[in-house]
């Protein structure tokens, strides 16, 4: 690409005399006045060219920079559009002014060049028709011109496809382009519709309305909407058997789209019962052609593995014959007419019965005319077998001369007897119980092999032929007596003139009692036969009398003898297991059989009832309602003291109830007699005076907690410190000390006094230091880096008194291994403590390698420096001086005039410190903390 030329314009000046006079000094004969644009003999360095070469006559040079005939032009934009090509946008054309502004994106720039791809096309559109597209010129060629589609000429430089107007990567098929090779040949594209203005014109029909980029030879067609998606010439015939489905847009001529080897043709052959319509003429069901679809069509399609049809319209369901293959199975029976499968179909008026076809499809039994469900006796079925109606017809002379109907004659039916109707078919009307007899006033035909004379029909145990019989207990011979003397099983009956079933004298045999033969005693005689309530067997009972004839007067037997039972402690009360039953008490016996121990004469009912591990009133129950039975109240908050006013005498402590009366609030576990005093305004201890010797909410506080020691380990070495806050001395017993869950729990059981505004250490163990007050013994564990520690009244878990202190450090406050951390004595307070802030680290050591204070009042954990001894006196290097103050076990550093001075760490008050080698002068003394510097203001003078 040329380069820009970056020169003045060099212009020949004239002198000012009277009148211009024109100086050609290039020698090209034009001078600045007849507009020559450079007039130096000299051309512009680096063009190659003369000062004679540039003038309005000089032929232009494009694209070099240099603007050779003077017409002002961007020497980048030959065919003057307003767009340079790519690559020469931001080059100055010298002589120009504001050249080198143009934008870039002209594709074709040059006039007098017309390449190939410039060119419109040549030649016919699809149509035959001639193409008279407009040659544009370069100056119409720029980007944002208007641009025609398929002229073959990319009129706006935008690059796309000028043979794509809907950007569907397919080309139309309308108008010719050329083909990729670069030869001068065309080839149309394969695109059916691809004006996005859906103008049609020579796009195809688009009746569906899809927009053109969604019409293309790679687009899936929807078929028969009007619109050909996929440009295949084809909206129709989507299983491409030649016949189209039928729709607004094709014609019917196909009734399975999907399926190649259908359509309509009667020259296809159909093969029945499969679900598939072959010939596309609405059938598959009526092959016999009577209009009526097999009854069994579904079925038979599902079988064959196919889908059934739905019914169509012209046709109705149900023909039970319509295969003809199916002859065999309806060939006619006895003797009666063939028929055909065109002849059965449902509704035929011309069933026959009896020849084994259901002509008319009713699905009735072609043998039960009458349909009472019983086949014909009379014709033989299509298995060989008859049925066994004897009435199935309507000639009723040969077997009903009352006219029944013959449905209601048949073998499933009840016979009505004695009518001359068989109704059940088994050859009988009048000998209900089978005895072959019939009534002797039956007035029909008796049939052939029974007789007449039955006196009862409906026993078969009864008739003329039989002998009497007293086990059946009616007229068994038909002789009107069912009680003949001496009949077959009679029994002996004696004269019974009392009544009590026992008789006397010599007996009868009869069926049953006749007269005062009513007695079956045999063996066994009446012993006086004038009084029925004595005869053998009666009831005994305790009156003198041989009751039962047993020659014996008031036997053991009797009915209201007495059961007496053995008393032996002689206690009026017998004992069950030892009894005897008789009319008269023997000696040693009593009626009353309740004792439960015959041994003791101070157990049996009715006893008093002791705490002896004994039923004394034998009520089942040891020890119940004793009199000396002790007195057990209930305890509902299970502290150990039961509710006075809700008590229970009993030999044995009851579930949920204490031996210790006395509580005043048993629904709290922390009120009963003996208990710590809450500062409440209740009372806990029940001595009727509310708060007395009570610990106040922060009276006690934590002060010092060593988390982490270096010397000893965590079960040894770790200890912290409690603070008396109040005026009193405060007992510690039964106070408790715990991690923030309970799982870590240590109850102080023993009387412990802190004395007011005193402290006291608690350890892990005795070798935490030598200040340990209280040995925890391993049941608290101080967390080195967060934890909680709680001080709390009551409860074993802590969690159900009064939480007097609690602290809980983290990584905000100053825990470190080796140092404990202490509480900034300004801030003793049990809200104040919560604050990490009013906590600090302590430099003092209290062993070899572990600093803090233990049972020591804590310092400050602000250094305040407030004073310098001596004072006045002259100081030099190495004096040794004490400072003063507070905080001090907090000091890091001692400084005169900022220069660091040995120290010793006196006391949290006192420091001892030299003095370092100083100019003669005022000096200002410094201590350091980790935080923050505090200077005493004094004034001290070294010499």
């Amino acid at each position: 690409m040329p380069s820009a030329l970056a020169f003045p314009l060099m212009m020949g000046v004239l002198a000012c005399v009277p009148g211009w006079l024109a100086v050609d000094r290039d020698g090209d004969g034009l001078s600045s006045l007849n507009g020559d644009c450079w007039d130096s003999p000299d051309g512009p360095v680096g063009s190659a060219l003369s000062g004679d070469q540039i003038n309005p006559s000089a032929t232009e040079t494009w694209y070099d920079g240099v603007d050779q005939d003077c017409a002002g032009d961007d020497d980048y934009d030959a065919d003057h559009d307003g767009y340079v090509a790519p690559g020469y946008a931001g080059l100055p054309t010298l002589g120009v002014a504001d050249s080198g502004t143009l934008p870039e994106g002209d594709c074709w720039d040059d006039p007098l060049e017309l390449l190939p791809g410039q060119q419109v096309i040549q030649g016919l559109d699809s149509l035959g028709n001639e193409l008279d597209w407009v040659q544009p010129g370069a100056s119409l060629v720029f980007p944002g011109a208007v641009d025609p589609w398929y002229d073959g000429v990319d009129q706006d430089c935008a690059g796309d496809d000028d043979f794509d107007a809907d950007a569907d990567g397919w080309q139309t098929d309308d108008y010719p382009h050329r083909v990729s090779d670069g030869s001068d040949e065309l080839e149309f594209g394969s695109d059916c519709v691809d004006d996005p203005a859906l103008r049609r014109g020579l796009d195809s029909y688009n009746y569906a309305d899809e927009p053109a980029s969604a019409i293309h030879p790679g687009a899936v067609e929807t078929w028969y909407d009007g619109t050909d998606q996929d440009c295949d010439d084809n909206d129709c015939d989507a299983d491409g058997d030649g016949y189209s489905a039928g729709s607004e847009f094709c014609e019917s001529m196909d009734c399975d789209d999907g399926d190649p080897q259908i359509y309509y043709s009667p020259d296809v052959p159909e093969t029945w019962y499969n679900g598939i319509d072959e010939n596309c003429d609405d059938n598959d069901g009526d092959q016999d052609g009577d209009g009526f679809w097999v009854q069994d069509y579904d079925e038979r399609v599902e079988e064959a593995g196919g889908i059934p049809m739905e019914l169509p319209a012209g046709f109705q369901a149900g023909d039970c014959w319509d295969d003809p293959e199916d002859a065999e199975s309806f060939s006619a029976l006895n003797g009666f007419a063939e028929l055909s499968p065109y002849d059965v179909f449902p509704g035929s008026d011309s069933d026959t019965w009896y020849d084994g076809i259901d002509q008319d499809c009713a699905g009735d039994d072609d043998f039960d005319a009458d349909g009472d469900g019983y086949d014909v006796a009379f014709y033989q079925q299509r298995d060989g077998s008859v049925g066994n109606d004897c009435m199935d017809g309507s000639d009723l002379d040969d077997f009903s001369p009352t006219g029944k109907d013959p449905a209601h004659v048949n073998p499933g039916m009840s016979e009505f007897w004695y009518d001359g109707t068989d109704d059940d078919c088994d050859g009988n009307d009048g000998d209900f119980d089978s005895d072959g007899y019939y009534l002797e006033s039956y007035s029909f035909r008796v049939p052939p092999g029974f007789e007449p004379g039955d006196c009862d029909d409906d026993n078969s145990g009864a008739n003329p032929g039989l002998p009497e019989d007293c086990s059946t207990g009616f007229d068994d011979d038909c002789d009107d007596d069912s009680n003949d003397r001496d009949a077959v099983g009679c029994i002996d009956f004696y004269l019974d003139s009392d009544g009590d079933s026992f008789g006397v004298g010599e007996p009868g045999c009869f069926c049953h009692p006749a007269g005062l033969y009513r007695a079956r005693s045999t063996s066994l005689q009446d012993c006086d036969d004038a009084d029925e309530a004595i005869f053998p067997g009666a009831d005994e009972y305790c009156d003198e009398v041989d009751n039962d004839c047993d020659t014996e007067i008031d036997e053991p037997d009797a009915l209201d003898a007495v059961t007496w039972y053995q008393d032996l402690d002689l206690d009026g009360y017998g004992w069950s297991g030892t009894f005897t039953v008789g009319c008269h008490q023997p000696p040693g016996f009593v009626n009353d059989y309740g004792d439960c121990d015959d041994t003791l004469s101070s157990v049996h009912p009715g006893a008093v009832e002791y705490c002896d591990g004994l039923d004394n009133d034998c009520n089942e129950l040891e020890d119940d309602f004793a009199v000396d039975a002790a007195t057990w109240y209930a305890d509902l908050d299970g502290d150990g003291y039961g509710d006075p006013d809700d008590s229970w005498d009993s030999c044995s402590q009851p579930t949920g109830y204490t031996a210790l009366g006395g509580d005043c609030d048993d629904s709290d576990g922390n009120s009963h007699p003996g208990a710590r005093e809450l500062c409440d305004g209740t009372d806990q201890d029940c001595d009727e005076v509310p708060d007395n010797d009570c610990i106040e909410l922060g009276s006690i506080i934590f002060t010092e907690l060593m988390q982490d020691s270096i010397e000893l380990d965590d079960e040894q070495g770790e200890w912290f410190e409690l603070y008396n806050l109040s005026a009193s001395d405060l007992d510690l017993q039964d106070l408790v000390l715990r991690d923030e869950t309970g799982s870590q729990l240590y109850v102080i059981s023993n009387s412990i006094t802190l004395s007011a505004g005193d402290q006291m250490v608690a350890g892990t163990s005795l070798l935490a230091t030598p200040d340990v007050t209280l040995d925890l013994a391993g049941s608290i564990s101080l967390a080195d880096d967060t934890g909680v520690l709680v001080l709390a009244t009551f409860g074993t878990d802590g969690t159900d008194g009064v939480v007097l202190d609690r602290v809980e450090w983290g990584l905000d406050y100053p825990v470190s291994a080796g140092s404990s951390m202490s509480l900034d004595l300004d801030r003793y307070d049990y809200v104040l403590n919560d604050e990490p802030s009013s906590w600090c680290n302590v430099a003092i050591l209290y062993g070899a390698e572990d600093a803090g204070t233990p049972g020591v009042e804590n310092g400050s954990c602000r250094v305040e420096l407030d004073s310098v001894s001596p004072t006045g006196a002259p100081l030099e290097g190495g004096s040794p001086v004490v400072l003063g103050g507070r905080g001090f076990y907090r000091v890091v550093a001692v400084t005169f005039d900022g220069m660091a001075a040995d120290f010793e760490l006196l006391s949290d008050v006192a420091i001892s410190a030299m003095t370092v080698p100083h100019p003669a002068g005022e000096v200002t003394v410094a201590v350091w903390d980790e935080d923050a510097e505090y200077p005493w203001a004094g004034v001290f003078t070294f010499y």
